[in-house]
């Protein structure tokens, strides 16, 4: 109400990307992306995970759905501290790197059809803990590179470290 978006959680889907989500909201060109978040969890900028989300909705909307999108805005509430003002930051699209990612959503796609682990470029372990495949990453043999550490790791690294030193220790003295 505060705002009067035009359209609010207005469901985007592209069938040439094979990809769908929701937008917060819009309103004259802007789309909206709203965060909830503790306000110590706030760092002074915006999440670039949320940015790209945001821009990939105005992507789609600018291309598929005849939508003239300027900007993407990010809102950052604080849940635990209502009293404060949101944070908002207006930012421009950049179409080049919405494509590019975009075309990587369609090799993630076929990866997930073979059965095969795509690389993770740029992921971290943040973005792992709440991605449904994460189970099939972890079952993966390829050798791909994850950006966590798995079940095994995790127990091989534990057993390093109960385990005491047993190699004799030697003391050298040098004398001169």
């Amino acid at each position: 109400e505060i705002y009067d978006f035009t359209e609010v959680n207005k469901p985007v889907v592209s069938e040439k990307y094979k990809v769908k989500g929701k937008i917060d909201a819009f309103k004259d060109g802007y789309v909206y992306e709203i965060k909830t978040l503790d306000e110590d969890k706030f760092l002074g900028t915006y999440s670039i995970e949320h940015y790209y989300q945001g821009l990939l909705y105005a992507y789609i909307l600018n291309t598929e759905y005849n939508y003239n999108v300027n900007s993407v805005v990010i809102i950052y509430v604080f849940r635990d501290n209502l009293k404060r003002d949101p944070v908002a930051f207006d930012l421009d699209l950049d179409t080049n790197l919405a494509k590019s990612l975009l075309e990587r959503s369609l090799l993630l796609l076929t990866s997930i059809q073979r059965k095969e682990v795509i690389d993770p470029i740029g992921s971290n372990k943040d973005q792992c803990h709440y991605c449904e495949f994460k189970s099939f990453c972890e079952k993966d043999s390829s050798g791909v590179q994850k950006p966590y550490k798995t079940k095994e790791q995790k127990q091989e690294k534990k057993q390093k470290e109960k385990k005491p030193d047993t190699k004799k220790k030697e003391t050298a003295f040098l004398l001169g």
